[in-house]
């Protein structure tokens, strides 16, 4: 599935801070044989911060990268345990923003 989004969101701070959130981005499951299936997806997104008196966050920009795999096994109808990964990287203009981080996940689901 392609997925784009526009949205003007707040930063949560106490002063008037907002950003314009664009995000684009695809996402891809499939069903494998024997109880698997297996999900993968990318994402670019850019962050515009705008704000109202307040110079630290006016020209702030940001450029978010996000990867995701995973493969999953039913157990059950109604259970199946699950192995992720996700890389999510930012680059902001404002150094003290900026990261990388890898996640590894394992987590066991259940239905009703």
């Amino acid at each position: 599935a392609l997925n784009i989004t526009r949205a003007i969101r707040s930063t949560g701070a106490a002063r008037r801070e907002f950003y314009d959130d664009t995000v684009v981005g695809i996402n891809v499951t499939q069903d494998l044989p024997y109880k698997f299936s297996a999900k993968g997806g990318v994402a670019y997104g850019k962050n515009d911060y705008n704000s109202l008196n307040y110079e630290r966050t006016e020209n702030r920009k940001d450029n978010n990268y996000n990867a995701y795999l995973g493969a999953a096994y039913r157990i059950r109808s109604w259970l199946d345990v699950s192995l992720n990964y996700q890389y999510m990287k930012k680059d902001s203009n404002d150094v003290t923003q900026s990261f990388t981080d890898n996640q590894v996940s394992l987590a066991i689901g259940a239905t009703y």
